[in-house]
């Protein structure tokens, strides 16, 4: 599955992660393996997880939350095209 991961400064990242993998995001780079620069952002934000063919965005107990489509979530399962919200970044399931 890839994400394109779009940051408000202009920066554009392609992200791939396999079945049964799990992807960090936060601004600590001792705990997460995708670093987003913002304030916005708690050291240890969210989880991105594969499972099959499922794509599942899990919120770590950020300040900010996180947020798919507008909306706050705790655990969501997310499609292709959805949109995650983390601090001023925007995720876009592909």
């Amino acid at each position: 599955m890839q994400f394109t991961v779009h940051v408000t400064r202009g920066i554009s990242t392609l992200l791939t992660i396999l079945p049964g993998e799990a992807l960090f995001l936060g601004r600590d780079s001792g705990q997460c393996q995708y670093i987003l620069r913002d304030r916005a952002v708690s050291r240890r934000h969210c989880k991105l997880s594969v499972f099959g063919d499922k794509v599942w965005v899990e919120d770590l107990g950020s300040t900010n939350g996180t947020w798919v489509n507008g909306q706050r979530t705790e655990n969501a399962l997310v499609s292709q095209g959805d949109v995650i919200a983390i601090g001023h970044s925007r995720i876009i399931v592909g």
